[in-house]
């Protein structure tokens, strides 16, 4: 059964995309795992605290990143670097963040196995838009000062705040 919680799960999925970057072996202070500062974010409610405050985001070696939430799996992704500019794309999804299958989805998997599910209408309905925000190439600009990684995503006045874990 799919849950009931798709406007968190979005939230907390675009988030995740957001806050990846590609490192791609350019940049070796950003490889190791990231989580992200809370106290920063303006406008969140109790619940979503508490959710992202376990936000974790993994960096390679290899061009390619994970987010977690309390150690659960959220997202795969590809990232690049080009100076202090950064490219990322979610590559795939957990199943069981939508009471899917325990495994890594991509996104025409996760769109087909879902609109089979629930149908076009409903897939259209919710899904359809909140898997357009998940699986698109976002850009920005980061920091890394130490322990400290900092980004801002282009369209975006306010920057986020990462401490190395």
């Amino acid at each position: 059964m799919i849950r009931k919680d798709f406007k968190l799960s979005l939230m907390v999925l675009s988030f995740g995309l957001f806050l990846s970057v590609n490192i791609y072996a350019q940049n070796n202070s950003l490889i190791g795992t990231w989580i992200l500062n809370i106290d920063e974010i303006p406008q969140l409610g109790e619940e979503d605290m508490v959710l992202l405050e376990s936000l974790e985001i993994t960096y390679g070696e290899n061009g390619h990143y994970e987010t977690t939430i309390n150690n659960f799996p959220v997202t795969l992704g590809i990232y690049n670097i080009t100076n202090r500019s950064y490219t990322i794309q979610v590559t795939s999804v957990y199943g069981s963040h939508y009471g899917l299958e325990s495994r890594w989805y991509t996104e025409e998997e996760i769109r087909n196995t879902i609109r089979n599910l629930l149908g076009q209408l409903m897939y259209d309905g919710i899904f359809q838009q909140m898997f357009d925000e998940i699986f698109i190439i976002e850009s920005g600009v980061y920091s890394v000062n130490g322990n400290i990684l900092t980004m801002r995503k282009d369209e975006v006045i306010e920057s986020f705040t990462f401490f190395r874990k």
